[in-house]
Parts: structure tokens; sequence; C-alpha cells
């Protein structure tokens, strides 16, 4: 079944050309003027983390790769922290693979993620830094090849994680 056109869009699948493309809009869009896939990326984080007024803004942007999702994600923390401190946090933290600056390349792509079956059941962040202006800032890079980790994997995991914690009734 074929997806609906964005807005004012040209006839295809995908609304808009896609080779050498990139498209920053998927799906119809609702009268605030965000769509269906922008609504899920501001719901999910929000249901996953028990955070139902954490603010969230997203764009989502339609990339003509053949598998993973990619996404550009900003955090502003509580406590001032260093690039270091939320690189070694990262990369202590089962089923990610954190790209340090000192890494080459210091950040994931679609096509590595894709390359290596055990690359695939990982979430992958790089880019990792610290805002210059505001040591409260995380800004990250993260990839997953959304075949592979998704969220009936994440559902899992939360359910492991629960189980073993004694949190669940």
């Amino acid at each position: 079944m074929d997806e609906p056109r964005a807005q004012g869009a040209p006839g295809g699948r995908f609304g808009q050309p896609l080779p050498f493309n990139l498209v920053p809009e998927i799906g119809l869009r609702d009268d605030t003027g965000l769509t269906h896939e922008e609504r899920k990326l501001v719901r999910e984080p929000r249901k996953i983390l028990g955070l139902p007024e954490l603010r969230v803004s997203a764009t989502a942007v339609r990339v003509p790769v053949f598998d993973c999702h990619s996404e550009a994600v900003h955090l502003r923390l509580r406590e001032p922290v260093s690039t270091a401190s939320v690189e070694e946090i990262l990369a202590a933290t089962p089923g990610l693979r954190a790209y340090r600056r000192s890494d080459n390349p210091s950040y994931p792509m679609p096509r590595t993620v894709f390359a290596r079956p055990e690359d695939r059941a990982l979430v992958h962040v790089g880019r990792i830094r610290v805002e210059p202006e505001d040591d409260r800032a995380v800004a990250l890079w993260v990839v997953a090849d959304n075949l592979w980790v998704g969220a009936a994997l994440n559902a899992l995991q939360i359910v492991e994680l629960a189980t073993k914690n004694g949190w669940l009734g």
C-alpha cells in the first residue's frame, strides 16, 4: 500500500524524487505543520521514559539509504558535563557503540553500520560534543539499523531489565 503523499508534492511513492536528494517531510502534515513521523518522534521518548512533559522537537527527513535510521539529537541536561564524561557514559552503555572524538571516523554512517552483522544489532552514537556556549547542552549523531534495532527489540530489552531488577509485579 502506498504511503499518502505529502501536501503539495508531485506524484510518486515518497512525494518527491529520492535519488541524490533529501526530503524534509515524511507523510502528511497536520494543522500545526508536523508530520505523522515527527509526532512519533515527539511521543515515543516521552512514553518510553515516562516523562509526558519532556520537551522534544523533531524534523523527519527521508534519506535514500537502504537500511538504518539516523538522528541528530540535542539534549539539555540539568548539570554541566564534559564531552569526555558523555563519551565515557555512552561507551559503558550495553547495546550501544560510542564513537569518540579520537576515533576515525568519529561518527557512524548507515553504510558502515550495515556492513557487519555484529554492528547491526547496536545503536551507534558519534559526533558527541558539548556545546561551547552551554555546558549543559549535548549534541549527538545516532544511527541504528531499524530492521535489527527498533521498537520490538527495545521493548524486549526493557522487559528483561524490569524482570532482572524485580520491577514487575
